[in-house]
């Protein structure tokens, strides 16, 4: 009955997007991804009453119920962080609880809240980022991988532009890639730099810049040579977007895409044949908890 329901409760916009129920609350700059054909969301910042708030909330979508789960919270909040999946189980590490930097292992430095990143093999890279969320001028260079089996920490050539932070990154294979994000030059200022990072090499590679400046992208390989990028905030003029490209690593090259259905820094998940868009951060002092889906195939065309 309650699957039912929440089925009835979609539509299909023109573009091909599918509005699913809401998320459980608003939220943005949470860990997520998918683990065992379901979509998951952990922690995340979201307002009220002109307060941030960091969660400690674990929130689980079940596609074939076409429902919102709520499954056991975390020890402590967390935001900002580094995620990706191995053996199939969505891990993180990094980011923020809210008052200070959460360390996978004490050696691990303080700047890894807002770094690019992802899991590669057993080894959680970490580029970039701040030792304060809402401090920029601590931004960084540096780039290192911790071992989640083991918890070594092994230093990586510097990032090789400006310090940066709030840049998407995306996995495939060996490599990281990562698009956009924002500098510290007296105030904040956007990048459309792009580059790759290969764990098995150590080099970096200059990538085609971004079509545009932004920050808080999102990244999600669809394919083994195609990224979806999307979302972000470009400038305080037009602010938050819901612009869509694909990236193609064999042509270095950026076409248009179906856009977002909302304008926001929203969540990305890919999870069996859907691309899922969710939450995210639509307006300053502002958090979502609009959730929708498309085929991937649709983005693909």
């Amino acid at each position: 009955m309650l699957s039912a329901l929440a089925a009835a409760s979609t539509s299909l916009a023109a573009d091909g997007w599918q509005r699913l129920p809401p998320m459980p609350e608003p939220s943005g700059g949470f860990v997520c991804g998918e683990e065992g054909g379901k979509v998951v969301v952990i922690g995340g910042t979201n307002w009220r009453n002109d307060v941030k708030h960091f969660l400690a909330s674990r929130h689980v979508f079940d596609p074939e119920k076409m429902v919102w789960e709520k499954a056991p919270a975390l020890p402590e909040p967390i935001a900002y962080a580094v995620s990706g999946t191995t053996s199939g189980k969505l891990i993180w590490a990094g980011g923020t609880n809210g008052e200070r930097s959460v360390r996978r292992v004490a050696s691990m430095p303080a700047e890894v809240i807002l770094c690019a990143g992802g899991v590669i093999g057993d080894e959680i890279v970490f580029v970039g980022g701040t030792d304060d969320a809402a401090d920029l001028t601590h931004l960084t260079r540096a780039a290192f991988a911790v071992n989640v089996t083991t918890n070594a920490m092994t230093k990586l050539p510097d990032f090789p532009s400006k310090a940066f932070g709030i840049a998407a990154s995306a996995v495939l294979g060996d490599r990281l890639f990562i698009f956009g994000g924002a500098n510290w030059n007296g105030n904040v200022v956007n990048a459309a730099d792009a580059y790759s990072f290969s764990l098995a090499s150590r080099e970096w590679r200059k990538l085609k810049p971004f079509p545009f400046a932004a920050r808080g992208l999102n990244a999600v390989p669809l394919t083994d040579t195609l990224i979806y990028l999307a979302g972000g905030y470009k400038n305080d003029a037009e602010e938050f977007s819901d612009e869509a490209f694909l990236y193609d690593i064999a042509g270095d090259g950026y076409t248009p895409a179906p856009r977002l259905p909302y304008r926001a820094m929203a969540g990305l998940v890919k999870c069996g044949d859907f691309l899922y868009c969710f939450g995210g951060e639509d307006r300053k002092k502002s958090r979502t908890d609009q959730c929708w889906r498309i085929r991937v195939a649709e983005l693909l065309r």
